[in-house]
């Protein structure tokens, strides 16, 4: 790396005028304080699906995935169980284009197959490569593979090309054994370490018709061979999508449902048929540890794992805590041992038990725990539900959850849960029929202590009916009544005698989607469809709605007003509402002048505040959260307020919130798991850069290595420029060269809230003999368009 060094002139100062000027004014700096809120998050590994995941030198894996059309990067790093994670999009870094298709890592960095070019991060900067700077000969790069001596294998639909060093070499499949095929596509890609052979998959098609075609690289030699599925019958009509060799240079093909090898003679085919791959799943991924242990993965909700073991595949008892476990892609890692990657987040196997578990993500037993957040009344728990996921409760600092494998939990599908005056809590779930062959069984449980007792058996209400399973409403009132709300009616349970109230009859058919209990009068509000009702002294009072409208969401304030929300399933945006005995009342956009759309959930604080969730299925500019506090409307969002942030710099959806006794606000969101808003008007922390270097003291012709940490744990959103300069001898200050055109040297960069990164190599400069010899001092800084921001970190060194 050629590197150009400027002395600073008046020119410059445009440009750094503020690092000079608070080089001098540190204490000015930290005066700059901000009033915002202590948020602490814990949320998702990263998103539900991952499509493309590799293993970095470091032990770290990454992961590309996403929830949307923007991609985005994960890199986890597991120290001593625990799971970090650093996000890396388009909004962050300057690393991830818009799509990648592959990923790559080793000793040079990470290699990225996008559809802007070859992207190469080394960790704080990239180099992108396209036809205007190599011999690419369109920007899409579909497929990588490491190469023999830390090169890299670089496939586009068109080409083949080995990079190693910044050299190319090009090779091409143009002989007379390939076929000139349209619309060709690069599938798959493996090489053999031992034998120099590079063997790729490509599908292309000519005259109408798809052919499937295996390409081997004698690179030696530089001949290629072709092998056409069409001309073999076992093979004819299979499509490959993973390949790799083993430690007998054997060629392994996962082609479907089932697997087939090639020796370089023959092929062998294994299918349900002959072995234990499952015929109900397509297998997508290889994997192979240091000691010749081949994984299948076949994917899906009928997949699992499946093992090579004495000439067959025998399938793995691969346990985990989601009856709904998609299987989305697999590794080694460094110690041999095999990670899978779910939509419940990534399980290992255990050496020692052969056995799968489930990591935490950042604590929370599954980030899907986010639909219902009920804090204790009586201590300072926090209890969440979840989508299938059973229960998690905070308590004392630590994450516990209770599923039926670990617990005398009924089911993982919990309906709703409720807290009793005493503490205890109430859990309502179900056994679900998806084939509707039979109806669910509704069950009632509480759990007290350690103790989990069934109020459910035995009672006729409870038996299994042809009822929407998703439905089923609790509540728990301050005598310690449960009300339990059903299809057409609501259960009272007093601990001892079962009370049924019928709905009212125009609700008799509709299941209970929501309810309330007012303290204050006793009222008892149930939200169906089309309506809504109220228990009171003098019986049922009716309000209609829209025939259209669902009461997804109650809550009563400390006025003895019900609020909630209701979605049209014609399509009409969603509103809120409220009802004070008397009068009904309309909120819509119009009238509020907020969005109001796909509202889906409501609260009331402590200060009457009402605080309504946002949940926009499949759309990008939803999520956050609307308040009013009886005047104004507000929304709120993670650059005004701090939410948690999605991967790719869209608003989370709030899908739950509660308020706890001590004041703390918690808010849930799919995938992005549950946040808590605490010590509300306390300074929010300003965002801090770290500089570290590999030593203190450096002679001519040595290396110098660089790295930067960046923070931010507070609540807000900050768009920053990172600023270097250093301090020779002299006493003057030099502006951080250009180093790539592709980097810019402020380069802006969006810090979301309760973010920590790890130390990121900057960079690396060769210390040249030039330079006159005494103490230099590296000076870090982030900046807004007007400000330093936070304190200006400095690391000093020597040259001898």
């Amino acid at each position: 790396m050629t590197i150009k060094w400027e002395n600073l002139t008046m020119a410059r100062l445009r440009n750094i005028g503020l690092l000079l000027f608070f080089l001098v004014n540190v204490a000015a700096v930290l005066c700059c304080q901000c009033s915002a809120d202590e948020w602490r998050s814990w949320t998702a590994p990263g998103w539900a699906s991952v499509d493309e995941v590799a293993l970095g030198p470091d032990g770290a894996f990454w992961l590309h995935g996403g929830t949307s059309e923007m991609s985005g990067l994960l890199k986890a790093t597991v120290r001593g169980g625990v799971v970090s994670f650093r996000h890396l999009s388009p909004f962050n870094s300057l690393c991830v284009p818009g799509k990648i298709y592959d990923i790559h890592c080793d000793l040079n960095g990470l290699w990225l197959a996008t559809n802007e070019g070859l992207v190469h991060y080394q960790g704080i900067y990239s180099v992108f490569y396209t036809p205007d700077n190599s011999p690419l000969p369109v920007k899409k790069v579909v497929k990588l593979c490491p190469g023999p001596e830390g090169s890299i294998w670089v496939g586009t639909n068109e080409s083949i090309h080995l990079l190693k060093d910044g050299i190319w070499v090009d090779f091409t499949t143009t002989s007379t054994v390939v076929p000139k095929l349209e619309h060709v596509s690069l599938c798959s890609m493996a090489f053999d370490q031992q034998r120099d052979i590079l063997v790729y998959m490509s599908r292309g098609y000519a005259s109408g018709e798809q052919y499937e075609s295996l390409y081997i690289l004698y690179l030696e030699t530089r001949q290629w061979t072709h092998i056409s599925f069409d001309d073999i019958d076992f093979l004819k009509g299979k499509t490959v999508g993973d390949m790799l060799f083993d430690t007998d240079g054997k060629l392994w093909l996962a082609v479907g449902y089932g697997v087939d090898s090639f020796d370089g003679v023959e092929w062998t085919c294994y299918s349900s048929e002959n072995s234990g791959i499952p015929d109900t799943a397509s297998v997508i991924k290889l994997a192979l540890s240091s000691e010749g242990e081949l994984y299948a993965l076949c994917g899906g909700f009928s997949g699992g794992v499946c093992q090579f073991i004495d000439g067959q595949w025998v399938m793995l008892p691969v346990h985990t805590p989601h009856f709904n476990t998609y299987f989305e892609n697999m590794l080694i890692d460094s110690e041999d041992a095999l990670w899978v990657f779910t939509n419940h987040g990534y399980l290992r196997l255990d050496s020692d038990s052969s056995t799968l578990y489930s990591l935490p993500t950042n604590s929370l037993c599954d980030a899907e725990a986010y639909e219902r957040i009920v804090p204790s009344r009586v201590s300072d728990a926090v209890w969440v539900m979840g989508d299938g996921v059973g229960i998690s409760r905070l308590k004392d600092g630590a994450w516990q959850s209770w599923t039926p494998d670990n617990s005398g939990l009924a089911s993982y599908l919990v309906h709703d849960i409720a807290e009793g005056p005493d503490g205890a809590l109430w859990v309502l779930s179900a056994y679900p029929r998806y084939d509707h062959s039979e109806p669910d069984q509704l069950t009632l449980q509480r759990f007290h202590g350690t103790d989990w007792t069934n109020f459910s058996n035995g009672v006729s209400y409870f038996a299994p009916r042809s009822t929407n399973y998703a439905t089923g409403r609790l509540v728990v009132d301050p005598d310690n009544n449960v009300w339990v709300g059903l299809r057409g009616f609501v259960l009272k349970f007093d601990g001892v005698h079962w009370r049924k109230v019928p709905l009212p009859e125009e609700q008799q058919l509709s299941p209970v989607y929501s309810m309330a209990f007012d303290e204050l009068t006793g009222n008892l509000a149930v939200g169906s469809f089309g309506s809504f009702c109220v228990l009171g002294d003098n019986g049922w009072t009716t309000v209609p709605l829209d025939p259209n409208d669902k009461v997804d969401s109650l809550a009563y304030d400390h006025d003895g007003v019900l609020w909630g929300v209701i979605r049209n399933i014609r399509g009409v945006p969603h509103n809120a509402f409220s009802y004070d005995g008397t009068m009904l009342s309309i909120y819509n956009s119009e009238l509020t002048g907020v969005e109001m759309k796909y509202t889906c959930c409501v609260a009331v604080d402590a200060d009457n505040v009402k605080w309504f969730g946002r949940y926009e299925h499949g759309l990008k500019k939803g999520g956050g959260a609307i308040t009013f506090d009886g005047t104004d409307w507000r929304e709120l969002n993670s650059q005004n307020f701090g939410f948690m942030q999605t991967f790719d710099g869209d608003n989370a959806c709030i899908c739950s919130i509660a308020f706890a006794p001590n004041g703390d606000a918690w808010f849930g969101s799919p995938y992005y798991g549950v946040s808590r808003l605490s010590n509300r008007g306390q300074p929010d922390p300003l965002p801090t850069i770290q500089v570290f270097l590999d030593k203190p003291e450096y002679e001519p012709g040595d290396t110098m290595s660089a790295s930067l940490v960046e923070s931010n744990l507070g609540g807000t959103r900050w768009v920053v420029n990172v600023i270097i300069a250093l301090m020779p001898p002299d006493g003057s200050l030099l502006f951080f060269p250009e180093w790539t055109t592709s980097a810019s040297v402020f380069m802006s960069q969006l810090l979301l809230p309760g973010t920590l990164t790890q130390p990121m190599e900057f960079f690396q400069l060769r210390i040249s003999e030039l330079l006159p010899r005494g103490q230099y001092t590296w000076f870090a800084a982030l900046a807004d368009e007007k400000n330093i921001i936070g304190t200006i970190s400095a690391a000093s060194f020597t040259i001898n």
